[in-house]
């Protein structure tokens, strides 16, 4: 198989989202009345609990899936300009480089949420994401870093009354308990 490490990479996703999905599914079989199938789930999870990782995961299981069948077919191709078959294939260095960037966000990203907690980190990671690692200008970063951190407020802190607690380090600094 030409493509063995795409093709197991791709099976790792959906091994994944089809864990999340049946962790999660449980307490929604149960809500519509399917209590024989639902005893099959674990009811660790409420609906509350269980709700963003079941519809989350339903999606990427899916996507998943397909992306599987692509792989494991080998036909990775798409049309280009002038309607030949274009190859998708990058450089080996660009696929290192940007699997490292995007990994350093990923870590960054977990680290600054623990210390700075989500209210700090969302616009700080998204603001070097974008001037350093993808060179925007800096208009758009600021923008882009605002319209991201106001969403997170807005949608859960506001909306949703999910407490986003300040992090490791500011928490002693604004005498969060």
């Amino acid at each position: 198989m030409r493509r063995s490490g795409e093709v197991l990479f791709s099976l790792l996703i959906v091994v994944v989202a089809a864990w999340v999905v049946f962790q999660s599914a449980g307490w929604a079989l149960r809500a519509l009345g399917l209590q024989p199938i639902a005893s099959l789930f674990p009811s660790g999870w409420g609906s509350r609990s269980g709700l963003f990782p079941l519809v989350v995961g339903l999606p990427v299981l899916i996507m998943a899936v397909a992306q599987l069948a692509i792989d494991v077919r080998g036909t990775r191709q798409t049309a280009g300009a002038d309607g030949t078959a274009a190859e998708l294939d990058l450089p080996p260095k660009v696929v290192r480089q940007r699997s490292a960037v995007i990994l350093t966000t990923i870590v960054g990203f977990a680290v600054a949420i623990w210390l700075l907690g989500f209210i700090v980190a969302i616009p700080l990671v998204t603001f070097l994401f974008l001037k350093v690692a993808s060179s925007e200008s800096w208009t758009l970063s600021l923008a882009l870093s605002a319209v991201a951190a106001s969403v997170f407020y807005v949608l859960f802190v506001w909306w949703l009354n999910i407490p986003a607690p300040p992090g490791l380090l500011l928490g002693p600094l604004l005498e969060y308990e």
